[in-house]
């Protein structure tokens, strides 16, 4: 997004992978057809993203030299910090949002979205 590209800049400038997924971008209230569930599912889509890399981390050599062997590291602000909460609640607690109607897309595929909270 326009507004923050001088911040992701920044950051990767210094050298980490900076990945600002855009697909909940326009969450609108009462839209039920949110693939974010009102943002309240954007965690997944943090998490698909570690998992992409993690299963192709020459995706984008050109533009994100991803070397997956080195920590992952989550980080936000507003919905993002949300968003990075999430994730290290699901790497430290396996129960973490059991009950909920995230489980099946966590446990989807062996679990993968699961995994890619633990690296």
């Amino acid at each position: 997004p326009k507004k923050t590209s001088g911040v992701i800049m920044d950051i990767a400038s210094l050298g980490f992978v900076v990945a600002a997924y855009r697909s909940c971008i326009w969450v609108i209230p009462g839209n039920a057809s949110s693939e974010c569930d009102m943002g309240q599912a954007s965690f997944l889509e943090a998490l698909k993203v570690i998992d992409h890399f993690s299963r192709h981390p020459d995706a984008a050599p050109d533009i994100a030299p991803v070397d997956m062997s080195r920590p992952v590291s989550i980080g936000g602000h507003s919905g993002g910090g949300k968003v990075a909460l999430m994730v290290a609640a699901l790497r430290d607690s396996p129960t973490y949002l059991v009950g909920t109607k995230y489980v099946e897309e966590l446990d989807r595929d062996g679990g993968r979205l699961r995994a890619a909270a633990a690296l």
